[in-house]
């Protein structure tokens, strides 16, 4: 075999080796890397339990369980559930992006819990899910401003009905007309010496209306 032949035979060789490794690397990433979910993923997960269990509790507020990443997924979300008659007791599901559900128990619900229906969810004609609310908090100018002026900030999100909204420095503002099922997103930076500063944005979930936006 000449030179040339052999040359060849170990480029393609090693083009193979190449190929090999970065399947391998992609393979580990897979197994190896943190599955997420969004909340609407979540909830889909939640209900089919709540169904097969005390099918007359109906979901009555939504909040991420572990740290958010940005495209509005999260390891795992809290999913509350509540019926009119049951002495102000409502359920707490944990969902985990493996499917795995966590009764967390009892939790106590309040009356303004039931103010704004009478058992049927606020989530029946919910379309709005955690990453198309996280892209409108992005493209807020309040926000934006927050997060180029700060590094490391974290999010939560939660979603719920409410008939008032509350600024950062916990001023409430009464909405006009019937309650609405409200996404409420939050951005935190903890610096050094408790550097700390808060900014929060709240959307109307049905129709993406940027109901406010706040910062420190």
């Amino acid at each position: 075999m000449n030179r040339k032949a052999i040359f060849s035979k170990q480029r393609v060789m090693a083009i193979s080796i190449t190929i090999i490794l970065i399947g391998v690397i992609s393979g580990s990433y897979l197994v190896l890397g943190v599955k997420t979910i969004t909340a609407l993923e979540g909830k889909i997960i939640a209900d089919d339990v709540i169904n097969n269990s005390v099918p007359k509790f109906v979901c009555v507020s939504i909040n991420n369980h572990r740290e958010l990443d940005k495209n509005g997924k999260s390891e795992s979300w809290e999913y509350r559930y509540a019926y009119n008659d049951s002495e102000l007791k409502g359920i707490l599901l944990i969902v985990h992006a493996n499917k795995e559900v966590e009764n967390s128990g009892i939790f106590n619900a309040t009356i303004s819990t039931f103010a704004y229906y009478d058992n049927i969810s606020p989530f029946i004609n919910w379309t709005m899910d955690s990453p198309h609310a996280l892209k409108i908090t992005f493209e807020n100018n309040v926000i934006d401003m927050f997060i180029n002026k700060y590094s490391s900030v974290k999010y939560d999100m939660g979603l719920g009905v409410r008939d008032s909204i509350d600024n950062c420095e916990g001023e409430f503002v009464q909405l006009i007309g019937q309650p609405s099922l409200i996404w409420t997103v939050s951005a935190l930076y903890e610096g050094a010496m408790e550097d700390i500063h808060y900014a929060k944005i709240c959307i109307d979930a049905n129709t993406g209306a940027v109901l406010l936006a706040d910062s420190d």
